[in-house]
């Protein structure tokens, strides 16, 4: 969900009415609010809260100043600020013009000023949100590898298309830690989406593929591989995810997906933490199986968003 979030980039001040202020602002629309003394040598600063936003609104925001003492100012003027989703920045300048309150004994004249708050809204994304962002583009990317890996499997391999689908794309994520990366961390050797190694990689190919039932799989990986014979070069796994896709559906297979392993069933997390440990880690941590489980949230699990702050 997109959110927005609100910057008070300056405040213009014509007229006097005292040296210490506060800056109140709030929306109900918005659901936050946020009180800072002002000071006129730091003039701007990130105000608390956000807007959450996945269809245009109108928010109305207020502002108020106030000085310290028991009298209440006059002066509260609202705008309207209207948000789209796709607006990236939108500025906004709120006027307020404030009168001194001496107490009602005074015969003082009131002093007022008028103060000018330029806000400045700045569409930004959640984390979260940028990972779906990244999973709906790997969807059919992973889609292709399936298409032409699935017909290739042998006899007596049976993969659910649903349920292989939900593994490798679950598995993708968490490798890529929310499909965001290519190379590993700290200079590992892991690579592409799937983070595979080169051992591994070559092992598959040296080995697994030479294998007599594997040929008609050699052969449709070579197809996503662009090339007609001989080992694709390995930079493909950072370059191509489709191919990355169809090396980490082999990496399963060959320990067993679809026959002495059947894959978990499509939505259960936990299940596919476990059997990616077992068959594709190959190191049975719960540790990392909870990560595989955490990554997952970070994607795909709904944001349940926060409760609008108290009114004052």
């Amino acid at each position: 969900m997109p959110v927005y979030k609100i910057t008070l980039k300056d405040i213009e001040i014509q007229g006097s009415i005292g040296p210490d202020l506060k800056f109140f602002m709030s929306s109900d629309a918005a659901g936050f609010s946020d009180r800072k003394v002002w000071k006129k040598k730091d003039s701007t600063y990130l105000l608390k809260g956000e807007i959450p936003i996945t269809a245009p609104t109108t928010v109305d925001v207020t502002a108020r100043v106030v000085e310290k003492d028991k009298y209440d100012d006059e002066g509260q003027e609202p705008i309207l600020v209207s948000l789209k989703p796709e607006d990236t920045e939108v500025p906004a300048s709120l006027s307020v013009t404030v009168k001194e309150n001496y107490g009602p004994s005074s015969t003082r004249k009131p002093r007022q000023a008028t103060f000018t708050f330029k806000l400045l809204f700045t569409l930004r994304t959640l984390d979260s949100e940028q990972r779906k962002v990244r999973a709906d583009k790997f969807v059919p990317v992973l889609n292709r590898a399936l298409d032409t890996l699935l017909p290739a499997v042998s006899a007596g391999c049976t993969l659910d298309r649903a349920d292989t689908f939900s593994l490798l794309l679950n598995t993708a994520n968490h490798e890529s830690d929310g499909f965001s990366r290519v190379a590993e961390y700290n200079n590992g050797s892991g690579e592409g989406l799937v983070q595979m190694i080169p051992k591994t990689y070559d092992d598959m190919w040296d080995r697994y593929l030479e294998l007599p039932d594997n040929k008609k799989l050699a052969k449709a990986l070579r197809q996503l591989a662009g090339v007609q014979s001989g080992k694709p070069d390995r930079a493909l796994l950072k370059t191509d995810s489709c191919y990355a896709s169809g090396m980490a559906l082999l990496r399963y297979i060959e320990h067993g997906a679809g026959a002495d392993h059947p894959v978990p069933p499509a939505g259960d997390v936990q299940a596919q933490s476990r059997y990616w440990g077992k068959h594709y880690q190959t190191e049975e941590d719960p540790g990392l199986m909870e990560k595989f489980v955490d990554s997952w949230k970070a994607t795909f699990e709904p944001v349940v968003p926060e409760k609008p702050a108290p009114k004052n």
